[in-house]
């Protein structure tokens, strides 16, 4: 999860959080907002080198610019994936070159719009048909719809920073 922010880590106006949207021709996901990510290889020592890795791979940040700020809890997904959120401060000046094969384009969403309630829908639900009380995060006023896994992960950062019932800080 890259948090934009001011001059790295110090100053804090207003993060912004950097999704990716991923192509059409991909086989699982196309077309969805995401966050940079992927695969743990074999090469990866952690899930943090395999983020730096991907982010890399994806947008072209450099290994080495993002500052590695810790991980939220994994998320299991009805498709199989095993998802291990990291969270990376990244400079808010960092320049991208997206990766044609990996991302057909990306977005920033201030944290503070995130946060704010009014703008975020929540319906519980289910998977193929089977009984399951969870919640579906939407956020539809974004440059593309956030939900699914995405939106577990925001709401999960949300809540790691006390922010998911305050609407939006940062003003």
């Amino acid at each position: 999860m890259p948090v934009l922010w001011e001059d790295g880590v110090e100053a804090v106006r207003d993060p912004e959080l950097l999704f990716i949207v991923r192509p059409l021709t991909l086989s699982s996901h196309s077309g969805q907002v995401a966050f940079p990510g992927g695969v743990i290889d074999p090469e990866d020592v952690d899930a943090t080198a395999a983020a730096l890795r991907e982010a890399e791979e994806e947008l072209g940040i450099p290994r080495a610019v993002p500052t590695p700020l810790g991980r939220l809890p994994a998320f299991a997904t009805h498709t199989g994936f095993h998802v291990t959120p990291i969270v990376a401060a990244v400079p808010r000046e960092v320049v991208l070159v997206p990766s044609p094969h990996e991302v057909a384009s990306h977005f920033r969403v201030r944290l503070s719009e995130l946060a704010d309630p009014s703008v975020r829908r929540t319906m519980r639900g289910g998977v193929g048909g089977r009984a399951a009380d969870f919640r579906l995060h939407f956020w539809v006023s974004t440059p593309s719809p956030i939900w699914g896994v995405t939106g577990q992960i925001v709401v999960s950062l949300l809540h790691a920073l006390g922010l998911e019932s305050q609407g939006g800080l940062w003003r």
